[in-house]
């Protein structure tokens, strides 16, 4: 191909190239871009079509790298994922108008439109209530469903096609509702001027193909790394690849696969092959794999020639063969072990060290690089954290969810505090979070959590046990009644006025605010809490975790303005709690310079000098298949969208290419939270194919490493523990009952009678059987004393005398309702019982002479005295 041409007719022929799965993509494109246009300016002409961001990224830096000047005018490197409207502005010989007017709805407000739809579909089809959860997890799987199918080139006038008999009465319900929303949401969009951003997609996508295909460019254009899996883009792929000056350029194309099993993939749908989307997209690029040539790279070539490169990739095409297992050659096989290592590793702790000390290992080897791949985001944090013990900062590159950072916890516990009216357990997780201050500085907050925790007089504690009745006033007529500091209950009603935005919405009632309303109120909460004593809340929105809040607080807002809805408390809660959980925050800049965490996606057209592919158990890599809350395969399949089993075959593609690296590790845990885990399906065929390759993963020399890792060099024995306490500090008196704990557990003993140690009670504790015991115990006893005082009444006189003592003993639990709520009913019909029994036996001449008394044995020449109460 040469630049500047005029182009006016498709070939008849396509032009497609491989890079081989094992050999750096990136680099082996920039590599062959460079070779083929050595000419600055026609470099610059170019045009090349990635699949991701991240990849348009690396493949500047990979030109950078191969380029022999320091200044280059790189290519035209687009997002095929993401077309921006200036590029199709650019290339569109009359540009689309009426699409680049129409922009995608965002994500927040398409949620806030939904929301109300699925709602009144709960409402009608199940007997309790939608929490604000269920409401928000239904929506959001709605909004990708609609993606789903605008990507998929499906349609749900599909479902009319069902036999609505053929259906549950549950699918036939879920039927009628889309079918519903079929009609509804396109005219919602309509209405707006809006698009959903699938469709917007799709519709740039096929915007630039119909304008190529009118006017076929004049500049080159290259489609590298794609695999097709988008119907719109599978159409764009096949048209570059007939372009007068343009090629596709395909990811791990398996050359060793046999033709018949080749053919197999299109004819019985093999979804979980990683070849099968390749498959596709030849088939409708219309060429065979057979004239599909390797890219002209000098990396490529130099892989191809070495036989350990060729063993591996015979052997990983043998391993996933789509019909069976596929006999390897022994030869072959023992090759293909060089440079391939299987480790596995008792839980989950001890495979994230394993990958982080492979990836320290490298540090030590000038120039070379590293990644972690894994699609599980608990080892990829895992990891990161075991590198900090050498203070290594590796960039991930999916990011975490912003529920995990502090604000986003904030951001939810807020909610939560006024959900559950002020609870003893969200309210000190509240008053402990690193970001509340309360105009003070963050050590009095704590000072002051603590002193609530442990707050107790006169036997009754503030926080813990039953809970105070009343939420926050409540609990502030409590803690004057317990003789708190004033100090302290200053600081209580200074966080009743910082959440009386929310509370005086929570009281509305029936009058349901709207969104806006709960928005605002909830950011005014929020810096309230978060500000300092100089009344600044910087820290709440500090780095790229606040800058990721304050972004969301900011699309709620203006989400809000248009859309208009209105919300219970529950429903804002599960509403924004859901966006918060499914809002990523990622670093602004990169972290170490050789080492990467990577996800499965962001590791596609990545090869580092050394991979590590961990988590390599099933329903991790591969994942679980999803169920579609929406759609059964029955109807999945009458609308055409693909099945679940299709993202396995995705995952198998980037374990093929990724494990055919010239070094690789393969890590997986044999337990996960104390959960048995089942190996991955691709490492039981190779274990098959490579004949010890299982005992060799439990006796990898890396593993003792590890384990001697926190292993002290000497372990000495601490003596056996013998409390003995000057005789000032023994007690004096012991009772009958605690001399049963003294021969049993001497430390218990010494613990409680000696060091004072008292166990504390839990936190909002349900009322126990001790606490009910001693309560009766009180009851009774001072009835008793009373009526051996005086001669006894009429039984109903009595039972009536019983219930006004008792009324007075409960009295001293009127803060905590549950108490009585699950106590005096139950008092009643004993006392009753009891006043009969009492009267019965009185009446048989037998009558109380002596109540609780307590006796005293004086022991070991009277130093010990012995006491016990009968």
């Amino acid at each position: 191909m040469s630049a500047g041409k005029t182009a006016s007719t498709l070939r008849d022929k396509p032009v497609v190239y491989t890079i081989p799965a094992g050999v750096s993509f990136l680099d082996a494109l920039a590599e062959g871009v460079l070779a083929r246009y050595p000419d600055p300016m026609a470099l610059a002409e170019l045009r090349i079509l990635l699949p991701n961001r991240r990849s348009a990224r690396a493949l500047e830096a990979a030109f950078l790298r191969h380029a022999d000047t320091p200044a280059l005018l790189l290519p035209r490197i687009e997002v095929l994922g993401d077309l921006e409207e200036e590029v199709l502005e650019a290339t569109l010989a009359q540009p689309q108008d009426q699409l680049l007017a129409t922009p995608a709805i965002g994500q927040v407000e398409r949620l806030l439109l939904l929301a109300p739809l699925v709602a009144a579909f709960l409402e009608k089809t199940q007997a309790a209530k939608p929490s604000g959860t269920q409401i928000h997890a239904l929506t959001a799987a709605l909004a990708r469903l609609a993606d789903a199918l605008a990507l998929g080139d499906a349609d749900l006038a599909g479902l009319e096609s069902i036999v609505p008999a053929e259906l549950s009465a549950h699918w036939q319900r879920i039927a009628t509702f889309l079918e519903i929303l079929r009609e509804a949401w396109p005219a919602i969009l309509a209405e707006r001027g809006r698009l959903d951003p699938g469709a917007r997609q799709v519709a740039l996508l096929r915007a630039l193909k119909e304008a190529w295909t009118a006017a076929p460019p004049s500049f080159p254009v290259i489609a590298a790394g794609s695999t097709g899996s988008v119907p719109a883009t599978a159409e764009l792929l096949a048209l570059v690849a007939r372009l007068p000056e343009g090629c596709v350029v395909l990811p791990a194309l398996d050359r060793n696969l046999d033709d018949q099993a080749w053919q197999a993939l299109l004819a019985e749908d093999h979804l979980t092959h990683p070849q099968y989307q390749l498959a596709k997209l030849l088939t409708r690029i219309g060429i065979r794999r057979a004239d599909v040539a390797d890219w002209p790279s000098a990396r490529v070539a130099a892989a191809m020639s070495r036989p350990g490169h060729r063993a591996r990739l015979a052997l990983l095409s043998a391993a996933l063969h789509p019909e069976h297992l596929a006999p390897c050659d022994p030869a072959i096989a023992e090759r293909a072990r060089d440079g391939l290592a299987l480790i596995t590793c008792h839980d989950r702790r001890e495979e994230a060290l394993a990958a982080a000390l492979l990836l320290r290992e490298v540090l030590e080897m000038p120039d070379r690089t590293a990644a972690l791949v894994t699609p599980d985001r608990a080892l990829a944090e895992a990891v990161h954290a075991q590198l900090m013990r050498w203070g290594i900062e590796v960039d991930d590159s999916a990011g975490r969810p912003l529920a995990t950072t502090p604000v986003g916890t904030l951001m939810t516990l807020v909610l939560e505090v006024v959900a559950e009216d002020f609870a003893p357990v969200p309210l000190l997780a509240l008053l402990k979070h690193p970001l509340v201050r309360l105009g003070e500085r963050p050590a009095a907050i704590r000072r002051f959590a603590r002193r609530l925790d442990r707050h107790r007089r006169n036997g009754r504690w503030l926080l813990r046990g039953p809970r105070v009745a009343g939420g926050l006033a409540g609990l502030i007529h409590e803690a004057g009644a317990l003789s708190l500091a004033e100090e302290d209950i200053g600081r209580l009603q200074r966080l009743r006025d910082v959440f009386s935005p929310l509370l005086a919405l929570q009281g509305r009632g029936d009058d349901h605010p709207p969104l806006s309303s709960w928005a605002e109120a909830h950011l005014a909460v929020l810096e309230a809490l978060a500000a300092d004593e100089r009344g600044r809340c910087d820290a709440l929105w500090a780095r790229e975790a606040g800058e990721a809040a304050s972004r969301l607080m900011a699309d709620v807002s203006q989400a809000a303005c248009g859309a208009c809805p209105t919300f219970t408390l529950d429903q804002y809660r599960g509403f924004l709690s859901g966006l918060v959980a499914d809002t990523v925050v990622r670093r602004p800049y990169g972290g170490h310079p050789r080492l990467m965490i990577l996800g499965t996606i962001e590791a596609r057209l990545l090869h580092p000098d050394r991979l590590i592919l961990a988590g390599l158990n099933e329903e991790s890599w591969p994942p679980a298949v999803a169920i579609d809350p929406w759609l059964n395969r029955r109807m999945r399949a009458a609308i055409g969208l693909p099945q679940p089993e299709r993202r396995i075959g995705q995952s198998a593609h980037d374990f093929y290419a990724a494990a055919a690296g010239p070094e690789v590790f393969l890590l997986r845990a044999e337990k996960i939270d104390g959960v048995q885990t089942t190996p991955a399906r691709w490492l039981q065929r190779l274990s098959v194919l490579l004949p010890g390759l299982e005992v060799l993963a439990r006796r990898h020399p890396l593993l003792t490493q590890l384990r001697a890792l926190d292993r002290p060099e000497r372990i000495t024995p601490c003596s056996v523990p013998a409390p003995a306490p000057p005789p000032a500090l023994r007690p004096k008196e012991i009772s009958v009952t605690a001399v049963e704990r003294l021969m049993r557990d001497p430390y218990a003993f010494h613990a409680r009678h000696i060091l004072k140690l008292q166990p504390l009670e839990p936190l909002d504790a349900e009322p126990d059987a001790l606490a009910r015991g001693n309560l009766l115990h009180d009851i009774l006893h001072r009835y008793l004393a009373d009526r051996l005082r005086r001669r006894p009444e009429a039984p109903e006189g009595e039972y009536a005398r019983l219930l006004a003592m008792a009324e007075k003993a409960f009295a001293a639990f009127a803060s905590r309702p549950l108490v009585r709520a699950l106590w005096w009913p139950r008092f009643e019909r004993l006392a009753r019982i009891f006043i009969e029994e009492l009267t019965t036996d009185e009446a048989r001449g037998r009558h109380p002479v002596l109540l609780e008394r307590e006796g005293r044995l004086p022991l070991l020449d009277g130093r010990i005295l012995l006491t016990a109460k009968a």
